[in-house]
């Protein structure tokens, strides 16, 4: 009979710690890769709507110099150091940001941009007057969003709207509830 020899392997301490930068590198390049902001391919996107009493060509204008004070913000902005493993003794080109990747004069303003995603304005002329902004954005861009338009004369077109009989507001027609009072619309 010819004997058996059990053997086992264990993995030591010494295995480990020869694998362990190659696990790091592994799971931390693409987060690198990024600048340390988050998932990119496959970003939650969100989108929001208003109007605006301006018309078409004035409020594309608007959004152009909004986006250019974007800009130059970022610009003012220290540029991070970051610590790519590949860019030493190379000298980086100052990247640009909120670059206007595609433009249809006065209907789509798309913007590209390496921290916040991409976002996407889609202007429609209402009759009687006004805009309608239309924008599409990753979830980095929401607090940006939120304050261009907290800072725009938002409108509710007459023909699109009825008056709460509780403050007198003008809110859509659609809506069973005020969302100024909070009274139950019949």
């Amino acid at each position: 009979m010819i004997p058996i020899i059990e053997q086992t392997t264990s993995i030591g301490l010494d295995s480990i710690l020869y694998l362990l930068p190659i696990i790091l590198c592994c799971a931390l390049m693409p987060l690198l890769q990024r600048g340390g902001k988050g998932p990119a391919a496959g970003e939650a996107h969100e989108s929001d709507a208003w109007f605006l009493s301006t018309g078409i060509a004035e409020t594309y204008e608007t959004l152009k110099k909004e986006v250019e004070g974007w800009r130059g913000e970022a610009e003012q902005q220290p540029a991070s150091s970051g610590f790519g493993l590949f860019s030493f003794g190379k000298k980086k080109e100052p990247e640009v940001r909120f670059g206007i990747a595609d433009s249809k004069a006065p209907r789509l303003l798309r913007l590209m941009d390496k921290s916040e995603g991409e976002i996407i304005f889609e202007l429609t002329e209402v009759e009687g007057g006004g805009t309608s902004v239309r924008v599409s954005f990753g979830i980095r861009a929401r607090n940006r969003i939120r304050m261009l338009r907290a800072q725009t004369p938002i409108k509710i077109p007459a023909g699109l709207g009825k008056q709460c009989p509780s403050c007198g507001k003008l809110i859509l027609s659609d809506l069973k509830t005020c969302p100024y009072c909070g009274k139950l619309i019949e």
